[in-house]
């Protein structure tokens, strides 16, 4: 997170070295080679810290599920595939009451509310089974077959630290001197060394997320250890600082979450962050103890590849967005408000994410705020629209604006599924230099593949005048495929309509449009409107032959509210292409299953070519009983047949957050 006077300088560098001279490319040639894998995708998606998940939760009447299913929906909104959450997210070491926006912004928590008498002293943990509104946002996130859920720390608790505070930096205590210096809580007797304390913290949270039906995946301890803030939870180890803690933090919970990613070190600012991270790579042991790293774009975007070691470990760029006050433009492809500097709209962010995935090599992107209030840049505004001058809506909200940033997230996040690999693509393209409203002079383009095998091209076309021509050549896989061309722009999203509460419908705003796209052999052409986003998905030809469709299931997940949630997934083990391929019933022993939130049974999978597969998300209600043996079977049609599976499973326990 970063506080609105130093993200300011993010906003002042992108005016100045942003900007494009105008140039027109009659025709954009090139090649895209999907058999030439990149790096792996884990997803895309937004961070719902500091109460932002609250303002969702408490709005009023239908406007919780419609925000919901526009993010995480893959058949009708965004289909994000990734949180990041917030632990210690505060702004406030107690929190005031909830019935206020005030209130649900510092909803954030600590589960140590009285210090131990040492560090080497269990505390009397607590917990509020929301942890400002994330419990529930993970719980609904779920039910759409969200599993990437990433849990991670501004900071210790004040007594666990050198400066007895819990904002304003400070470090965990470590037993060595560089924390032992002049006035330093260190030196009190029993907190010498606070690492194993801090450790313990960490996964007692991450289990109360677990128990509470929120499968946190991924985990890390610090957030931006160069941003030392007096305003909210922060914490400034210096890299050997770092090194010392991991040695210490690592064992302690690769034992009690081994099935939980370890992540490091959100560092702000691309070089600052390869620095520090390059020392934790070259420290073995503390290497040892991270599966990813991380980096935020404020002060330098990612514009090279992190030192992640040898092997090579992913690298994700884990938080960014545009600064307050001018951080709010509602529109696609122009200023708001009189704002000549503003340039947080649609096309400045589908430009970020193509660069950071080109240039950085970047396996995740996660904006910064999910939603927010007023002047932020954050993916949804709730109590919208904001009019400058005017009396803002009281809290609980009744109404939210959906800013054009959020779809060109969602070219990404929709069609760029968990598991996909980035491929090779070069263009004939100028290099980009900047974008602003209305300039350009380049084509940026990101190719990717699928695990159900589809093939997917993102352009984002920054020339300002007339159509641009792209002609690419595929290789010979990818032959005589069928394009499906999804199209944003200006005409697609209104400003009149980006800045209401009438949010244009994701699929309005991301439109399937005809005769965009054609493939004639390996050769593809599209048509690209000026200062657009272009995603075209790539679908095989149906090939005749036998089809034959099996069914398997990956292991049940407890839900929150009692319930289980299923995911089957369907092959083609023959050798013709399953047309028209719909599932159309679901049972746990005695429950029956829906594909709802996404859509209801019957539930359309569209065509699976020989040799491919696809994934459905199947949501079971409470009822049954934990540990209970019982069949899960799965019922489907396809043009010319139906199929089948049944599979014993025995249903789990929520984990225990002990």
């Amino acid at each position: 997170m970063k506080c609105s006077t130093f993200a300011g300088r993010l906003i002042v560098a992108s005016a100045t070295t942003l900007l494009l001279a105008p140039f027109a490319v009659a025709q954009t040639t090139g090649t895209v080679n999907f058999t030439s894998k990149l790096q792996q995708i884990d997803g895309f998606g937004v961070a719902p810290t500091f109460g932002r998940a609250g303002f969702i939760q408490s709005a009023q009447g239908t406007v919780p599920q419609q925000v919901v299913d526009l993010m995480f929906n893959p058949k009708t909104g965004a289909g994000f595939s990734m949180l990041r959450f917030g632990i210690d997210d505060v702004i406030s070491a107690n929190p005031i009451s909830q019935s206020s926006a005030a209130g649900v912004a510092n909803s954030g928590i600590f589960i140590v509310n009285t210090p131990p008498s040492s560090c080497s002293v269990t505390p009397n943990y607590t917990w509020d089974h929301s942890a400002g509104g994330e419990v529930w946002l993970g719980q609904q996130a779920l039910k759409y077959g969200v599993n990437r859920l990433y849990a991670d720390s501004w900071g210790a608790p004040a007594y666990m630290k050198t400066n007895n505070n819990y904002s304003s930096g400070g470090v965990v205590c470590d037993g060595t001197a560089s924390t032992q210096g002049n006035g330093s809580h260190c030196l009190v007797s029993g907190f010498s060394d606070c690492r194993a304390a801090y450790a313990n913290y960490m996964v007692k949270y991450v289990k109360n997320f677990q128990a509470d039906g929120v499968p946190i995946s991924d985990m890390g301890w610090i957030n931006e250890p160069n941003e030392n803030t007096p305003s909210y939870s922060s914490m400034t180890p210096t890299s050997a600082q770092a090194i010392n803690f991991l040695n210490v933090y690592g064992p302690i919970v690769r034992a009690a979450l081994p099935n939980v990613n370890q992540v490091c070190c959100d560092v702000f600012n691309w070089s600052t962050a390869n620095t520090f991270d390059t020392a934790v790579v070259n420290n073995a042991t503390a290497n040892a103890a991270v599966d990813i790293y991380s980096a935020h774009e404020y002060g330098q975007a990612a514009t090279f590849v992190q030192n992640t070691g040898t092997p090579k470990k992913k690298n994700w760029m884990s938080e960014w967005a545009p600064a307050s006050p001018t951080a709010w433009n509602p529109y696609w492809d122009s200023s708001f408000a009189g704002t000549s500097n503003n340039y947080s709209d649609g096309m400045l962010i589908a430009n970020d994410i193509s660069n950071a995935l080109n240039k950085g090599q970047i396996s995740a992107y996660l904006y910064w705020y999910s939603d927010s209030t007023s002047t932020t840049g954050a993916m949804i505004e709730m109590g919208g629209p904001y009019v400058a001058g005017q009396t803002y809506q009281s809290w609980p909200y009744y109404t939210y604006t959906v800013p054009a940033r959020l779809y060109a997230l969602g070219h990404f996040s929709r069609f760029v599924r968990p598991g996909a690999y980035q491929v090779t693509m070069s263009t004939n393209s100028p290099a980009c230099t900047t974008i602003t409203q209305g300039v350009g002079n380049c084509v940026v383009t990101t190719a990717f593949v699928n695990p159900d095998g589809s093939k997917v091209i993102n352009i984002v076309n920054n020339i300002t005048t007339g159509t641009q021509a792209l002609n690419l050549t595929l290789d010979a896989t990818t032959a005589n495929w069928v394009p499906s061309a999804y199209v944003t722009s200006a005409a697609t999203i209104p400003n009149a309509s980006a800045n209401s509460a009438s949010p244009v419908p994701f699929n309005t705003a991301v439109a399937l449009t005809n005769g965009v796209a054609t493939v004639n052999g390996t050769t593809l052409t599209a048509s690209l409107p000026a200062r657009s986003f272009t995603t075209i998905v790539l679908a095989p030809p149906v090939v005749e032959g036998t089809v034959n469709l099996a069914t398997t299931a990956a292991p049940l997940v407890a839900q929150g509210d009692g319930g289980y949630l299923g995911t089957v997934k369907v092959s083609n083990t023959g050798t013709g292409t399953a047309q028209n391929v719909t599932l159309t019933g679901a049972t746990l022993g005695a429950a029956v299953g829906t594909t709802l939130p996404i859509a209801a049974l019957p539930y359309s999978v569209g065509n699976i070519a020989p040799g491919a597969s696809t994934t459905v998300t199947v949501n079971f209600p409470a009822g049954q009983t934990a540990g209970t043996a019982v069949v899960e079977k799965y019922t489907g049609t396809y043009t010319g047949g139906t199929f089948n599976g049944s599979m014993r499973a025995t249903l789990p326990a929520l984990p225990s957050s002990n």
